[in-house]
């Protein structure tokens, strides 16, 4: 096994701390979490609440999990209200297509600090990276000089348990991602779900950003804990243009796609548990999330080779446990892959 130390990159936001990490969409057929007996939902710390049940896809969801199979990117969803709108950031844009009735939040967010990140490569090919970071726990995919195209994942929404969870200065937070970039370099392009706690209770949002390379993004309200997640990010190099996907099983495919403008690297692929704006050390604490179970997560490189989360002769997996920076205690560990496509990432420690 190889070790890795990666600081990554934070961005800080007022009432939701805008998330780094990113993930999202199932690439790969619907999978029954028989599959998966590692994904309990008994797998819960002792001393938090019931663990989060990883996602069992709804039978009416099914078919459009398997649609998304095809090749990464496409969602065809009728039958609900549809609002269109864009948003820009300096010379950056973004066409937002919102599905049903979720709402858009207020957003004050600073410039991104960035923090160079220290990497080992691994020695060969085929091996599991053990990886630290003081922001994610989970499972980062790392090309031998090859770009990705697309990344997919299913989770179920966590309810974090606020009681349990000491707020930092400025709170606490937890949530699910999927995307491209960000473990190595200040590029990303991500969506996922968060629920934060201050003194107000908790707080449920989903969201999107994107920075190539500076940032757009936008979170949304309207998700509920416990919804059944599917999201993606796929990058179309011909267009030099991302389009990231995130749709709510559990409210009839309510969800939102994104179209913004950039042209990354894209040598990183994630599905992720995040601590925001930097995690503990910055402020933030991490939530008590219980465990979330991901899913049916999917790979694709920019030439088309399709995979996922375990290493093949074109990546490397990096197994990420989120540490405390200044202490070193584990806040958040991911479990081992199943199939190269499942996993259950349990939390440990507020800060």
């Amino acid at each position: 096994m190889t070790t890795k130390t990666a600081t990554g990159t934070t961005c800080k936001r007022s009432r939701w701390r805008f998330a780094q990490a990113m993930l999202v969409v199932a690439g790969a057929a619907a999978t029954g979490l028989a599959a998966f007996p590692a994904l309990s939902a008994s797998a819960s710390p002792a001393h938090a609440k019931p663990a989060t049940a990883p996602l069992a896809i709804p039978r009416a969801s099914q078919a459009l999990a398997q649609s998304a199979a095809a090749d990464d990117h496409s969602h065809s969803i009728s039958s609900l209200p549809v609002r269109v709108i864009h948003i820009t950031s300096g010379r950056e844009g973004a066409t937002i297509t919102i599905r049903g009735h979720w709402r858009m939040a207020r957003l004050s967010r600073p410039p991104m600090r960035l923090v160079a990140p220290h990497t080992l490569r691994p020695a060969s090919p085929h091996s599991t990276v053990q990886a630290t970071s003081p922001f994610w726990s989970g499972y980062v995919d790392t090309g031998h000089n090859v770009a990705f195209r697309y990344v997919a994942a299913n989770f179920t929404a966590p309810s974090v348990n606020c009681t349990a969870s000491p707020l930092g200065t400025a709170g606490s937070e937890a949530g699910g991602s999927v995307g491209l970039d960000f473990w190595s370099n200040s590029d990303a392009a991500a969506v996922g779900y968060g629920e934060g706690c201050d003194s107000f209770g908790p707080y449920p949002f989903v969201w999107y950003q994107v920075c190539e390379p500076s940032c757009t993004g936008q979170a949304f309200y309207g998700v509920n804990p416990g919804d059944a997640l599917n999201g993606g990010v796929y990058y179309n190099s011909s267009a030099r243009q991302y389009q990231l996907t995130l749709t709510d099983l559990t409210q009839t495919s309510t969800g939102f796609s994104v179209d913004a403008s950039g042209a990354g690297p894209n040598s990183s692929a994630e599905v992720v548990t995040y601590a925001p704006a930097g995690g503990p050390v910055a402020g933030t604490n991490l939530s008590d999330f219980g465990a979330i179970g991901y899913l049916n997560a999917a790979v694709t490189s920019r030439d088309g080779v399709r995979g996922n989360l375990a290493s093949n002769s074109l990546w490397n997996s990096n197994n990420v446990t989120m540490t405390n920076s200044a202490t070193g205690d584990k806040l958040a560990t991911a479990g081992p892959l199943q199939g190269g496509t499942a996993f259950l990432d349990t939390w440990n420690a507020p800060y």
